[in-house]
């Protein structure tokens, strides 16, 4: 039999546990296999306003990663979501913005990015949904 090929995400926490710096701070390791996409509604906890957003923009249902995320950040706990390009990740952290924005006059938010181009693309991406529906989004 063959041996197992390791990822570069094997290797690289491989290379984590054994590093002295981090040694003892990683205390849980979960790994996920691959499933087929599972449709959920919006969280009933958002606001009409931002799922006001979601319907003009064409958006019937978040992937569940997106429903988990949003409903945690919502309740306001922590949230770290690893998952390929392209799955979803600016929506699960920006409908918790967006409805903050709509429903706190006071709330602000802080985005960080690690390049100049994705900080534009998120940027891009944000003022896209805030503009969809009818109405002003914030009051």
């Amino acid at each position: 039999a063959r041996p197992a090929r390791r990822s570069r995400a094997d290797a690289f926490l491989a290379q984590l546990q054994a590093s002295p710096f981090y040694r003892g701070q990683l205390v849980y390791v979960h790994e996920t296999r691959p499933a087929a996409a599972q449709p959920q509604p919006p969280p009933s906890g958002l606001c009409p306003a931002v799922t006001g957003l979601l319907r003009h923009a064409g958006i019937e249902s978040l992937f569940s990663h997106q429903a988990a995320a949003v409903e945690q950040l919502l309740s306001r706990g922590h949230v770290m979501l690893a998952t390929p390009t392209a799955s979803g990740k600016s929506l699960a952290y920006n409908l918790p913005v967006l409805h903050a924005a709509a429903t706190q006059p006071e709330a602000r938010a802080m985005y960080i990015f690690p390049t100049k181009a994705l900080a534009h693309d998120q940027l891009r991406a944000l003022r896209s949904l805030a503009s969809q529906g009818v109405g002003p989004l914030f009051g």
